[in-house]
């Protein structure tokens, strides 16, 4: 039932920032939970913390999820998957032996009762797992890095196709916005408009008109060609 809440807050993060807003977003949470179980005691902290990691652990699954669609694409979906998963399970076994590691003997005891021996027993190694797990924390969240990087590059590549196509970059119209974001600004004035051409180009500055819509339908079935090379054999 906690989980409820976190499984709509994921899911308007991806659709309205994307995949990696929502990676950056998972890390972050994960990375507080551990500096408050590295700063404090208090429960009210304690508190705060374990409804971070709340948030964190069904963030967790649906990102996972989204970075495989995003990075693999869908073809073979079902069995990456069933890899990612697969893979999780394995590395679950080890946390056994590493509760085991690190556990001390203090949890043998009850702090109010036994003080004294509360005040001597072994206190475990938490402390220097907490940061291993910070650690690879903050390195985790170089992979939304440089998914964001691919993805400005990835767009600037089209802008540079469409420019060679057209001869200048791909803009909205302020009126009347078309459906696409790759569509040029599309206007009816002076002659065009009697004659029925369109006028493409960015507002303010002559553009070359088109006497039909084959030249659009060329520059966008290149930059459906770019798409496919992207996901090449996915």
């Amino acid at each position: 039932a906690g989980g409820f809440l976190p499984s709509f807050v994921i899911g308007i993060i991806m659709d309205h920032a994307g995949v990696e807003a929502a990676t950056t977003w998972t890390i972050v949470l994960a990375i507080l939970h551990q500096i408050i179980l590295l700063g404090t005691t208090s429960r009210g902290w304690l508190l705060v913390g374990f409804v971070l990691y709340v948030f964190y652990r069904q963030f967790l699954f649906p990102v996972s999820i989204a970075l495989i669609t995003a990075r693999l694409g869908f073809k073979y979906f079902g069995l990456l998957n069933g890899i990612a998963f697969l893979l999780s399970g394995i590395a679950q076994l080890g946390m056994v032996p590493v509760v085991n590691l690190v556990k001390g003997t203090c949890h043998l005891y009850n702090s109010s009762e036994d003080s004294l021996i509360f005040d001597t027993c072994d206190h475990g190694k938490w402390i220097q797992l907490h940061w291993v797990e910070l650690a690879v924390l903050v390195l985790l969240l170089l992979v939304p890095f440089y998914d964001h990087r691919a993805k400005l590059a990835d767009e600037e590549r089209k802008r540079s196709s469409w420019k060679a196509v057209y001869g200048s970059s791909p803009s909205i119209a302020s009126t009347g916005s078309t459906s696409s974001p790759l569509l040029p600004r599309m206007s009816r004035s002076g002659s065009n408009a009697s004659t029925g051409r369109m006028s493409y180009g960015s507002a303010g500055a002559a553009s070359p008109s088109m006497n039909s819509y084959a030249s659009i339908r060329a520059g966008r079935e290149e930059l459906d060609v770019l798409d496919e090379t992207d996901h090449e054999g996915l």
